[in-house]
Order: C-alpha cells, then structure tokens, then sequence
C-alpha cells in the first residue's frame, strides 16, 4: 500500500497554487507529464530463427522487437536502393511481447532492404543478401590431428560437441562460428578448440552423449569394447560445464561387468531370451519398474536422451528395449522390446535417441535385410510401463541405421543408412530425410520413403554415425552435423 503523508496547513496554503500553476504549464508544454521515450523498433534478419545473419538462404526470417502490442505492422522487401515493386510484403499483428518474427520462403538471389512501417511511417530496416535455395550439399571437416571413431556429435550453446567412440576417446569442442555456414567447394581442416575426457573405464567407450534439460547434465552411454571386458553396458551421467566433464560419474542404468553384457546376462541369443530377461522379476517388470536399475544388464549401452518431463529415456544394443527412468526415484522400466532381431540379430540395436521441442522422444532401430530401420515415437506418459503413447514408421530400402536427428516440432526427421543394393558392400553412406513422417503403430509400422542423398566413396572412407541439427528452433534447421566412424564429420547444409 502507498504510503499517505500529511502536509502542514500552513504549507498548503502557500505552496497549492504554485503547484498547480506548475502542472498546469507541464502539461501544457508537453501534452502529457512524466513521458520516457522507449526503446526503437528493430529490424534484422535470420537463417535459423535465433542468430542474426546478413547473408540468408531460403527460408530465412524477419526478427523483430520493440512494437506496440496489438498493432498491425506492414513488411516489405525491396531490391537494394529501391522502395518499388517489393518481392514479399505482409502485414503482421504485433503479439503482447513486442516481438515479430516471419518466415519468408523465397526470395531471388540479390542484395535487398527491408522495412517494417507503421501507420505509414517507417519503424526499422534491415539490409541483407539472398543467396537462393540450398541444394543440400554436403561437405566434410576434419582435423589435422584426430583420426576415426567419431559417434555422437550434440550442440552446446555456441559449441559442437563431438565424442570419439574409443578407449580413451574424448568429447572434442568445434566452435559453430568457426565453421563454415555455406557450402565450400572441398573438405575442410579445422581443429577442434579443446577436448574434454570423462573419467571411465579404458574397456568401455562412449556410443552416445546427451545434455539434460538443466544443461548441467551430460549423459553417456557405455559399450563395452569387448564383451569379456568390464567397464561398460551401462548409462551415466556426469556433471556437465558448459564445455567439459567434472568427476568420475554416477552409473544411472546397466551392468559395467561382465554380466551387464547380453550374451551372458540372458540365455539364447534371440529376442525373445532378451524380453524374458527384461520383464524377469526384480529386472524390469511390468508394470512396477526396477528400483534397482544398476543391478540388471540392458546389454550394451545405445541412445541416451532426456523428454520433456524430465525421464531419461535410453536403448540398448542388443536388448531391442527402450528404457525409461525417474530421474528422482530411479525407478526404471522398459518402455518396448521389439519382437524380433531381423537378420543377422542387427534390428535390435538401438544407436540414437533424440527429442523434439514438446518432449517428445524419438529412437531408431538399426535394422536389417528383412526388417528396414524403424523410428519409434514416444510421447512420455510418466511412470508405469504402459503410460507412454507409441507410433513407428519404417524407412523403406534402408537399414543399418544408426544416426537420428528431428527437428522442433517433428515435421522432419534426419536419420542415416544404406540402401539395400549396397547393405553388402558399404557401411552407412546415405542421409536420410523424412518430411511430414507418416506414422503407423510398433505391430504395423506405416513404411515411408525418404528422400536419400548418398555420399560416394568405398566401406572403408564413408561410415555416417551420429547426427544433429544445430538449431533444433529454425525453421528447418539450417545445419545438419553427421559424425563419421572413418574421419572426421560432415555438414549437410539444409
């Protein structure tokens, strides 16, 4: 409550019509009293919807900021130098936040100005160049000094992570303005800006590498190099800042032992012996979960990644189970076993998690000759084994998928793999995509037909890993990072 002072009659007497002349002469002079000019309308242009850039491809965005809520602002672009003819124009209503963001689909290559106006007076301008349409090419980095192995790359911030899947492997840090934004004609050779070595165990290495929600968070998952060794088989999470791992880790899920692996945590090599383990009592049974999820196998450690309800969702390599955790009670459940390995025992791996911006939860399955790789989407149902709501899609002609990336909102999704005319001659050369997925359920996975770009080369120079967008908000995320097994990464620009 405003506090209420009393003046003195005396002082009121002789200071009231001084005061009132004065307001009077204030409001007279200005037309309103106490006025503060605000903030200026801004203009600027965008390749991802987030960052600022004067050079943009198509679609590109318009950001904005400081505009009166509610009111209705006109866009225009114009040739550079010009104010006829615009090649787009809209008019937007301002949201309460003051803020204005539109997506411009295409504009011709050429330099331009753009203008937001007001009631017919001019509010910002924005100078920028168009470069057209991305073809999707693809180029290569590499390092002078780091050879093989890379796995799983993820962004921080202004940093791509990379993790080299290997004994004594670390997370190597590129800078993302370090990197090119166009496509340059040949492979390029950056070194990264500093490496970051968890402390584990030298008989494990990392498959894949995942931030958390609190960004201060970096979870792993563990194989085990060989199965007679001990070390991995299991997820962790270590403390995370920003650009490196602090501390020894904590064992979220999984055996580091001998038994954490398959062949020797359940009996038979099949599906089957693996979901009769999974679903034992006291492992993870249905529905109450395993409070104990340290002292069960989950076979060799694949995709790690967190949902938006804060679960920590992970895949094994030869289990063919999803798992899911209560990050708080680490009561942990197997979410869906797929029936059947396919040949060769290759479906049932599991490589890649990722999410979208509604925290939804997404894995792929390896695949094989007689059963395509399959992408389920998980919407997280919270605890119990039967809460979570399923969907799959199969990628058709391909397997051997181990890369998945998605964008915002899951209209489109990057996965990696090889045609069936190559399954046995090449290892996993192609980048897949998927607009507008069509989804069908675990039984009947509804089989969709990616738009495929296969990078050339024999098994031994070309082996996709990994993947992710580098903003996951952009309209369609203008960058693609795919790691390599072989050498190095590769950026499909988008």
């Amino acid at each position: 409550m405003t506090a209420m002072y009393r003046i003195p009659r005396a002082v009121v007497g002789l200071a009231a019509p001084f005061v009132a002349i004065a307001m009077l002469a204030s409001c007279s002079a200005t037309g309103t009293t106490n006025s503060v000019a605000g903030p200026q309308p801004t203009l600027t242009t965008s390749q991802d919807g987030t960052t600022t850039d004067s050079t943009v491809y198509d679609p590109f965005y318009l950001l904005g900021a400081n505009y009166p809520a509610n009111a209705s602002v006109s866009l225009a672009i114009y040739r550079n130098g010009t104010k006829t003819d615009p090649v787009f124009s809209k008019d937007v209503t301002i949201p309460a936040t003051g803020q204005l963001k539109v997506t411009v689909a295409t504009v011709p290559v050429g330099e331009y100005d753009a203008y937001t106006t007001l009631r017919g007076a001019e509010q910002a301008k924005a100078e920028f160049k168009g470069l057209g349409t991305r073809s999707k090419s693809v180029t290569r980095v590499v390092s002078q000094s780091l050879a093989g192995a890379f796995a799983s790359p993820v962004t921080s911030g202004n940093d791509l992570l990379v993790a080299q899947s290997k004994s004594g492997g670390g997370i190597f840090r590129w800078s993302l303005s370090d990197l090119p934004k166009t496509p340059p004609s040949t492979r390029v050779t950056i070194d990264p800006k500093s490496v970051s070595v968890p402390e584990m165990s030298p008989n494990a290495k990392m498959e894949q590498i995942s931030i958390g929600n609190d960004k201060k968070n970096l979870f792993i998952s563990k194989k085990a190099i060989d199965g007679r060794l001990q070390g991995g088989n299991s997820v962790w999470t270590y403390p995370w800042q920003g650009s490196a791992t602090t501390g020894t880790g904590t064992n979220l899920a999984g055996l580091p032992s001998l038994g954490g692996d398959g062949s020797q945590a359940w009996p038979g090599n099949n599906a089957q012996a693996a979901i009769d383990y999974t679903y034992a009592p006291a492992h993870f049974p249905k529905p109450d979960g395993s409070t104990t999820p340290t002292a069960s196998a989950i076979g060799n450690g694949g995709g790690v990644a967190q949902a938006g309800n804060g679960y920590l969702y992970f895949g094994s390599l030869q289990s063919g189970c999803v798992y899911k955790q209560n990050m708080a009670t680490k009561q942990t459940w197997a979410v869906y076993c797929i029936p059947s390995w396919g040949s060769g025992n290759q479906n049932q791996s599991i490589y890649s998690l990722d999410n979208d911006k509604s925290g939804n939860i997404y894995a792929i399955y390896q695949g094989s000759t007689d059963n395509n790789s399959i992408i389920l989407k998980i919407v997280p149902g919270g605890a119990g084994q039967t809460s979570d709501k399923i969907q799959a899609l199969q990628l058709t002609g391909y397997a051997r998928s181990v890369g998945l990336a998605v964008n915002a909102d899951g209209t489109r999704i990057f996965a990696d793999g090889v045609s069936m005319s190559q399954y046995d001659t090449n290892n996993t050369n192609t980048i897949l995509e998927i607009d507008n997925p069509v989804w069908g359920t675990p039984e009947k996975p509804a089989g969709n037909t990616p738009v495929a770009t296969t990078i050339p080369g024999a098994y031994n120079e070309t082996w996709l890993t990994g993947m992710t967008l580098v903003d996951k908000g952009g309209n369609k995320g203008d960058r693609l990072f795919v790691a390599d097994n072989v050498s190095g990464f590769w950026i499909m620009y988008l």
